[in-house]
C-alpha cells in the first residue's frame, strides 16, 4: 500500500469515527425510535469500516 492510499485510509477512518461519535452523542440525547435509529446507523458505519479494514488487511497479507 503506497503512502497516498495509507493517508486516504487514515482520513476515511477518522471521518467514520467522528460520524459514529456524533451519532452516539445524538442517540444519548434522543429517546425511543430516534435513539434506536441513530444507534443502528452508528453500528452500520462501524460495520462498514470494519469490513473495509478487514479487506485491506487481507490484501496486505496476500501481498506479503
Amino acid at each position: 500500500m503506497d503512502n497516498t492510499s495509507k493517508d486516504k485510509l487514515i482520513t476515511d477512518m477518522k471521518v467514520v469515527l467522528t460520524d459514529v461519535e456524533d451519532l452516539l452523542k445524538a442517540a444519548t440525547a434522543a429517546t425511543g425510535e430516534t435513539a434506536a435509529a441513530l444507534r443502528e446507523k452508528a453500528a452500520g458505519k462501524l460495520k462498514l469500516a470494519t469490513e473495509k479494514l478487514t479487506g485491506l488487511q487481507e490484501a496486505a497479507l496476500l501481498k506479503g
